[in-house]
């Protein structure tokens, strides 16, 4: 669905409009963006720590062809301005552009070459062999864990602690709060995608026979499980619940074109 949205503080009034031509992903976007706190707009990010999460509210204000969003997003925007002021918007910019399909020219794109050649810092600077062998000295034993042996003595101190070990139900809830809306970069998806082609380490015959012991008689907890009625008739609540969400998020009521710009429709549909 393309059109045009905002996002609503209800607490303090003010809003940030956008654009898109897939409102549901530029949602999801936001949202995860606002979540693992890295969102662009230092503004609306910062209003979004300080009130939390519930305080704000996805709209979308119309349904427009693609070729109609820059102007609907720009009108939007000055009709928010004289009604309220410069204030009201968590906007860094107050002209609607993107760069979206965007395609440098040739020259253009000779330009960026030639303007990012040479040493500007690091870019493009090549280390000579006296600089490399430098680095290495220096760095050599920084690393406190790298080709680290630990001693028997203190292994055995460590298995003795970690022994019946058990997380607390408390502990587990701090975990996974602290785990919501985490990013992962690109550099640990890399890293991690890596290891799934490195082969586990061979487990001896003793091992095995330990675990093969410790298994016998057990039941997989899942095996032959069936969920009661009751338990099926939660999940479709949830179910329910969470389609309702998005729904009301992307207002999806709001179905009606507008394939000719008209400002009267417009400043009504701001109020």
């Amino acid at each position: 669905m393309t059109g045009i949205y905002r996002i609503r503080n209800i607490e303090s009034g003010r809003i940030y409009i956008g654009s898109a031509k897939t409102l549901s992903a530029r949602l999801r976007n936001h949202l995860n963006c606002l979540r693992a706190r890295i969102h662009r707009n230092s503004h609306l990010q910062n209003a979004w720590v300080k009130h939390g999460e519930a305080a704000f509210v996805f709209e979308t204000i119309i349904v427009c062809a693609p070729e109609h969003l820059l102007w609907y997003e720009q009108a939007f925007m000055d009709a928010e301005i004289r009604r309220r002021g410069r204030r009201s918007l968590y906007n860094d910019s107050l002209v609607a552009g993107s760069s979206l399909g965007r395609k440098h020219t040739a020259e253009a794109k000779a330009k960026i070459g030639k303007a990012n050649k040479g040493n500007k810092g690091s870019l493009g600077k090549k280390l000579t062999k006296e600089q490399k062998e430098a680095i290495s000295v220096r760095m050599r034993g920084v690393s406190r864990s790298k080709g680290r042996t630990i001693p028997p003595d203190v292994r055995a101190k460590i298995a003795a602690a970690l022994t019946g070990h058990s997380v607390s139900a408390e502990t587990r809830l701090k975990i996974s709060k602290a785990g919501k809306g985490r990013h992962v970069s690109d550099k640990c998806m890399a890293v991690l995608k890596a290891r799934k082609g490195i082969k586990q380490r061979p487990m001896s015959a003793a091992t095995k026979a330990k675990l093969s012991t410790a298994k016998q008689g057990q039941i997989p907890w899942i095996s032959g499980r069936k969920h009661s009625e009751e338990t099926r008739a939660k999940m479709r609540a949830a179910k329910a619940r969470r389609r309702a969400f998005l729904a009301g998020i992307l207002g999806e009521r709001a179905s009606a074109t507008h394939e000719e710009p008209a400002d009267v429709q417009i400043q009504q549909a701001v109020a």
